[in-house]
């Protein structure tokens, strides 16, 4: 019988990476640049995930896959985990990443009734 790990141990196997300071400025200025507009006829997700791919990094799920999704209503804001793109590895079938422990990416939005446009605000935490 395989004796167990201290606890010390297997936190350390499980430990989430950090984004360092120079990467998060790069990940900050690629969503800046989509956002940049500020006014849109929808939620530029797609165009969001393209820029952080670029930089490296993914827009993460609970089950850390990739992000995919809808935003609905009229009003709104979600936080959405962000990972590395090297860390990503096949878990049956699916790839999977580990995610940041000290960043995030926060959204939120909402549709002006007179110019019927999303005024959308993005940053990463």
């Amino acid at each position: 019988m395989k004796p167990y790990k201290s606890i010390t141990t297997l936190l350390k196997e499980v430990k989430a990476p950090k984004m360092l300071a120079a990467h998060r400025k790069k990940a900050v200025t690629a969503v800046q640049k989509v956002l940049k507009p500020i006014y849109f006829d929808r939620i530029p997700i797609n165009e969001i995930a393209d820029a952080l791919a670029k930089v490296g990094v993914v827009i993460l799920q609970e089950d850390n896959t990739e992000w995919s999704g809808i935003f609905v209503g009229s009003s709104g804001n979600v936080t959405l985990a962000l990972g590395p793109i090297e860390s990503g590895e096949k878990v049956n079938g699916l790839m999977t990443y580990q995610s940041y422990s000290n960043v995030m990416l926060a959204l939120q939005w909402y549709k002006e009734p007179p110019r019927k446009k999303f005024e959308i605000n993005g940053y990463i935490t």
